[in-house]
């Protein structure tokens, strides 16, 4: 994950510096920075006992194009592990896999410091599947960490914090809430993602 991360590290910033120089350049935004998801189960009285809820970070990677000044499209990479709980059997089981996850967000600025992001995602597993707490024998491959791509719908919810006045620089606070269309039965995969990055023209 280090190289990977490493890679995109140089990807970001060469793009950055060698697009600055183009004289007719559409008006794109990358942003780069942590982000730390969380199982959402607050509301599942079904699960318990609850087994442990983990906080994971993760890496965040995005990059925005403006159709409008209040309309734009953003396509997103998250590396990080995800956290997965079911019930099979009538017992509680914790599992957690490290995923690509890719959102498409269709973007409406509500001025210079919020901005609302709906749209689909595609998430896809990287290695093997690590038990939590809860698994025994029977309940092998019971949770959606074990496939290789879940599905869903992403909402979000932004706030901006510009650096300077009349720039494009900022930093970004942004809440993401996922919806998965693939869960197994017994099983809740409702993630919430905290994203905090550093935002800029490129």
């Amino acid at each position: 994950m280090i190289q990977i991360i490493t890679s995109l590290l140089i990807i970001f910033f060469s793009a950055n510096s060698s697009w600055a120089q183009s004289p007719k350049k559409p008006r794109i935004n990358a942003a780069i920075g942590p982000v730390v998801n969380q199982l959402d189960v607050n509301q599942d009285p079904w699960l318990q006992p609850r087994p442990l809820k983990r906080n994971n970070l993760g890496f965040f990677l995005g990059a925005e194009y403006m159709l409008k000044s209040y309309l734009s499209v953003e396509l997103d990479m998250i590396i990080s592990n995800y956290q997965y709980m079911g019930r099979p059997e009538g017992t509680p089981l914790s599992e957690l896999s490290t995923r690509l996850h890719f959102p498409i967000l269709f973007r409406l600025n509500l001025g210079n410091h919020f901005s609302l992001g709906i749209g689909p995602y595609a998430s896809y597993r990287m290695g093997e599947v690590k038990v939590l707490s809860g698994a025994t024998e029977s309940q092998t491959n019971a949770t959606s960490a074990h496939d290789f791509g879940n599905h869903g719908f992403e909402g979000s919810f932004r706030f901006i914090l510009p650096l300077r006045p009349q720039t494009d620089s900022a930093f970004i606070l942004d809440y993401r809430h996922t919806y998965s269309i693939t869960p197994r039965a017994a099983e809740k995969n409702t993630h919430q993602n905290f994203l905090f990055a550093y935002r800029t023209r490129i």
